[in-house]
């Protein structure tokens, strides 16, 4: 919206039609002496940069002057930035030129006249883009397409200029591989002469940049140049000249608008209107943060198309803002647009005086000054920053980059502008779909994206970082398969939507599809926090009552509370993941619903299975296995695995390679003197097996009618070696019977186990088993349950059940038990309670069949096992 509050004289209504109206009742002697200094600086500055830019453009120079003088007081007048200069610029100029250069001679009356026709047309699309408000349109012009195009045009310029800095000839319209090759075979030809006066001019203007940056540098190095024209004698060296410029304002011209010119130039002056729009409020914005002033896009955009539509009727080609004069107005103070108009008028006056004195501006010297404009139209800090950010934005920069050097250059800008849309689209039709988890350390279980965690085995919940239109749907209709296909147990699925900015039709026949797909499996779709203006589409398109208003809710703790009412409380009573405050409702089943051992029994430990290596990792597992054994009188069998895909053996072979078997048997038999000194009966056996290890595992255990699998673990990460460490938390997983996991350098000595319980079905077969190794071994043990602050009274006073109960059972089989309640997350008190009370074991129990299958599934047992240093005992219901 315009920026009414900068005038409070202004009337509202005729402000929108005169935009200066704003600024107007702002002007008096302070502000006009600020703005003709400004002005002032500015045309100086604008001087040599008109003549350059023009034969950029393959005009005569004095229509770059033109161009400086009538564009900057129509765009000053109707714009909206107050700095803003507008007027020729480098980018503009060499797209007019490859585009008129293609119909007509360079320099030539009908390139001329061609030139303003395209000026013109690029007016006349810029004004109609204003008229229809369209001012955020350049936001979609990504700021790497006039990064790489401004660093090819300048490539392109240099490239151009080189003919006249070394003065050879060169055809006029030569692509860019050609000139070189034109460059290559004459330079034999160079003339010396020419060739000084642009070097000469080139070095001066650097050093006035460099050392003198507020000085005119250009203007006083073009001097320079043709001081040393004359000196040279350019009458005898062949050395050309710019010519005498003609002393008088810009005259009135009427652009060719025959039906022929229209249709040749439309193409290159839409690309002209669009780069001048997007270099135009770029730069305004720029100014504008320095400024504290509010640019209004389409204001810009109409003052901009009036600028070219009018300059086409005064010998003035398109014209854009001017970074660098912008930038020196803004700086030497100027206050309102009435700097730009000073700035036109002093220009022309400067011309009327000067304009003789061009007759002896030798065109090399020009060359220097282009070279100098080509080098700074590159933007190396953007460039270095793309490059080093983004391969998407490094991709477009390139893109552009190369279509201007080797193709047409307004096909260059499109290119450009379609690669950023399509990178755009790209990015919008792939919004984030994020899985959430209720956090068990947050009182109010706030939602994190943590697949530790562990997870509901009914509800899925995801939130959508993007809008649902018809390009994305595809991709996050794909992304609600997967999570079913992963999970089919979770038949209900929440959507947090305060990502959603917006529904279009396909996303809403998306979601209705999907709640019918979930319906038919038993579950449902749930949606929360949508959007206002995304609640209309659904409801005005007949979707909500597809989905079910009562479906959609306000807050995540009301849908939640709605949604724990229509899971299947049967697989909750199973379920000890217990992640929401509403779990607390359902009881964990009774110990006479679960087939495990009745509390009254310890269960017997007769066989034991050790699946060993000859890594030092199943050292510990064997010598806790025999002591273990030792002490209960029970039989131990140990299998060193070999498997037939080991790159140990050769491809295809059906027999264990001599030395491979020779080190596992010399392992094994190490293994049976270890037990024959513990007095313990032990079997080993070397297995060759083609299943995956685990598995084989498993078979063993099973054919063995084990009580229990002993196996090795490497310090805290990774169980015993690679692949006894992969196999490790399968065999968890699927085997009948409980696995005690045992670390290196760890040691059961008796002192103190540590169950973990929480009155589950788990927690009982959890405590069977530590009474029974408690029995043997003849350690004390802590039963310890776990609560949160967030939970109800009731989920409390059953944790210090399922802790009393559990120490109960222990004590009424003469072992030495406590019960202990703590809070946090279950996890983190386990392992700190072991630390604190110098365990040497933990006990836990085993959710189901594939609880470790998966990499770090997030629940409690799993989470003990990764952070303990001491052996932890998983236990099985059978």
């Amino acid at each position: 919206m315009p920026d009414y509050s900068v005038s409070p004289q202004c009337n509202v209504f005729w402000a929108r039609f005169f935009p200066f109206l704003r600024w107007w009742p702002r002007v008096n002697r302070e502000t006009l002496r600020a703005d003709l200094i400004a002005g002032l600086t500015g045309a100086v500055v604008v001087l040599p940069q008109g003549v350059a830019f023009a034969m950029i453009a393959g005009l005569p120079p004095v229509y770059g002057l033109y161009s400086a003088m009538v564009p900057p007081v129509i765009a000053a007048l109707f714009g909206s930035s107050r700095h803003l200069i507008s007027g020729p610029t480098t980018a503009i100029s060499i797209v007019v030129f490859a585009t008129v250069s293609k119909f007509a001679e360079p320099g030539s009356a009908q390139f001329i006249s061609m030139a303003l026709t395209l000026t013109l047309l690029a007016g006349i699309y810029q004004f109609a883009l204003g008229l229809a408000r369209m001012g955020a349109l350049v936001n979609f012009v990504s700021h790497s397409v006039v990064v790489g195009f401004t660093a090819g045009a300048a490539i392109l310029i240099g490239t151009s200029q080189l003919k006249h800095f070394l003065g050879i000839s060169i055809p006029a319209g030569e692509s860019f591989l050609h000139t070189w090759q034109d460059i290559y075979r004459q330079l034999h030809e160079v003339n010396p002469y020419v060739t000084a006066i642009a070097a000469v001019t080139l070095i001066a203007g650097v050093l006035f940049i460099r050392f003198k940056p507020r000085w005119p540098g250009m203007l006083f190095a073009m001097i320079i140049g043709s001081l040393l024209a004359a000196l040279f004698a350019y009458e005898t060296k062949d050395i050309k000249l710019v010519g005498e410029l003609p002393a008088h304002l810009p005259p009135f011209s009427i652009p060719d608008l025959s039906l022929k010119s229209l249709k040749l130039l439309g193409s290159g002056a839409l690309a002209i209107a669009m780069l001048g729009l997007v270099e135009a409020v770029s730069i305004a914005k720029s100014v504008a943060l320095k400024s504290g002033q509010r640019i209004d896009g389409s204001q810009e955009f109409i003052g901009q198309g009036l600028a070219n539509i009018v300059g086409g009727f005064f010998s003035s080609y398109a014209s854009s803002g001017s970074f660098t004069r912008s930038g020196i107005n803004y700086t030497a103070g100027a206050v309102t647009p009435m700097a730009a108009i000073f700035a036109a008028v002093l220009l022309a006056l400067i011309v009327l005086i000067v304009a003789p004195l061009a007759a002896h501006l030798p065109i090399a010297a020009m060359a220097g000054i282009l070279l100098i404009v080509a080098y700074r139209l590159i933007d190396f800090h953007h460039i270095s920053n793309i490059l080093r950010t983004s391969k998407r934005e490094t991709a477009v920069l390139l893109t552009t980059f190369l279509a201007t050097l080797f193709v047409e250059l307004e096909f260059a800008i499109y290119v450009g502008v379609m690669l950023s849309l399509i990178i755009y689209l790209m990015r919008t039709s792939q919004p984030a779909v994020v899985a959430r988890v209720p956090d068990p350390a947050s009182p109010n279980r706030h939602l994190v994206t943590d697949p530790k965690l562990p997870k509901c085995p009914q509800l899925k919940i995801v939130r959508i970082d993007g809008s649902l239109f018809f390009g994305a749907v595809d991709h996050v209709q794909g992304e609600f398969q997967r999570f079913l296909a992963e999970d089919p147990d979770q038949k209900h699925l929440l959507i947090i939507g305060n990502g959603i900015n917006f529904i279009d039709i396909a996303g809403a026949e998306m979601l209705a599809a999907e709640a019918k797909r979930r319906k038919a499996r038993g579950g449902n779709l749930y949606l929360v926090k949508i959007k206002e203006e995304a609640c209309n589409t659904l409801r005005r398109g007949g979707f909500r009552d597809l989905i079910g208003p009562e479906n959609i809710f306000l807050t995540k703790a009301h849908a939640i509370e709605s949604i724990f009412r229509n899971l299947d409380h049967g697989v909750c009573a199973r379920c000890d993941k217990r992640i929401f405050l509403e779990c607390a409702q359902v009881r964990p089943l009774s110990m006479a619903a679960a087939t495990v051992p009745v509390l009254g029994a310890l269960p017997h430990i007769e066989r034991l299975l050790v699946a060993s290596d000859d890594s030092e990792y199943s050292a510990g597992a064997i010598h806790e296995a025999l002591h273990i054994a030792k002490k209960s009188g029970a039989r131990v069998r140990v299998i060193h695995m070999i498997s037939r895909a080991s790159t140990e053996l050769a491809a295809g072979a059906d027999q264990i390679p001599e030395p491979v078997l020779a080190r596992a048997r010399e392992h094994l038999d190490d293994v049976e003197h270890e037990a024959v000194a513990a007095g313990v009966t032990c079997d080993t056996e070397v297995i060759h097996t083609s299943l995956r290890l685990y598995q084989e595992i498993v078979n063993q255990a099973k054919n063995m009618n084990a009580d229990l699998i002993v196996m090795g673990r490497e310090g805290r990460r990774g169980l015993a070696r690679v692949h006894l460490g992969q196999a490790t938390a399968k065999v968890i997983g699927h085997a009948h019977c409980s696995v005690l996991v045992v670390p290196s350098n760890a040691e059961i000595k008796g002192q103190r186990f540590v169950l973990a319980t929480d009155g589950s079905v788990y927690a009982d077969a959890a405590t069977a088993m530590a009474g029974s190794l408690a029995k043997i071994l003849g350690a004390p043990v802590s039963a310890v349950s776990v609560t949160l602050p967030s939970q109800s009274a009731q989920r409390h006073k059953e944790a210090h059940a399922a802790a009393n109960r559990a120490a109960a059972f222990l004590t009424s089989h003469d072992i030495d038990a406590e019960a202990v309640v703590y809070p946090g997350r279950p996890d983190k008190v386990i392992v700190e309670t072991s630390a604190t009370k110098k365990a040497d074991l933990i006990v836990v129990g085993s959710h189901g069949r594939t609880g470790l299958e998966r990499t770090m599934l997030g629940s409690v047992s799993e989470r003990v096992i990764d952070a303990a240093s001491i052996a932890v005992l998983v236990a099985k219901v059978s």
